[in-house]
């Protein structure tokens, strides 16, 4: 696996696409910051402070079309696994709090017979743009320490 980690990009998504084009293994981006994070239908995706930016290659399910429902309820599991928070699922791609603010997004793409899946989850309501705030939320109310 071919993991890249930067402390600013633009966007995972982009980069993860363009890295899948030119490479056979399988593909990891993360980031500190992205800066102009993805959403669907060429939505921009908000990284809030102490947020999660990846995206990754991975094969679509037998069902092809479960894919994005597979995804988003093994990210919603490993929430609660990892961090012992309740999420709600929006289908397709949404990730909500349990108060009904969106804290997270998962954006797939096809990239030839792999999927290239983009994963952004706020973990901190910190730095939210006062625009968002009724809307956008995050896993905790204030910074927290994160491994």
């Amino acid at each position: 696996m071919i993991h890249i980690h930067k402390k600013q990009c633009e966007s995972t998504q982009s980069l993860a696409l363009e890295l899948s084009k030119t490479h056979k293994e399988d593909i990891l981006v993360t980031c500190d910051t992205q800066l102009a994070g993805e959403g669907q239908r060429g939505r921009k995706w908000v990284h809030a402070d102490q947020a999660i930016a990846l995206s990754f290659s991975t094969w679509p399910s037998d069902v092809y079309t479960l894919s994005s429902l597979e995804v988003a309820c093994l990210t919603r599991e490993h929430l609660l696994q990892q961090y012992n928070v309740q999420t709600m699922l929006k289908w397709p791609n949404d990730i909500y709090t349990m108060d009904g603010k969106k804290c997270g997004g998962i954006l797939i793409q096809n990239s030839d017979k792999q999927l290239i899946v983009g994963i952004g989850i706020n973990f901190s309501a910190n730095n939210i743009p006062d625009d968002l705030k009724d809307k956008m939320g995050a896993l905790y109310s204030s910074k927290v320490e994160l491994d």
